[in-house]
């Protein structure tokens, strides 16, 4: 079974800690870690490429966008 991918966003400042620990959560989890494949910006390395290309096309690849909202967004 492919897992289903999660891109988890947010401003970066603002939910950073938040984004590592539900990326954990999910990645850690008996029953989560088994069907989903989580993504969160921070924990690419670094590329030759553009983070703006990086980061759509890891969006575009992902079935699920997860968007955490606070003070302020984009």
């Amino acid at each position: 079974m492919i897992p289903i991918r999660i891109s988890i966003s947010s401003v970066q400042q603002e939910f950073a800690k938040e984004r590592r620990e539900l990326a954990n959560y999910i990645r850690t989890d008996a029953l989560l870690g088994k069907f989903f494949e989580v993504f969160i910006f921070e924990e690419m390395p670094a590329s030759s490429q553009s983070s703006e290309q990086v980061y759509l096309k890891e969006v575009e690849n992902s079935d699920i966008y997860l968007a955490i909202l606070g003070e302020s967004y984009g």
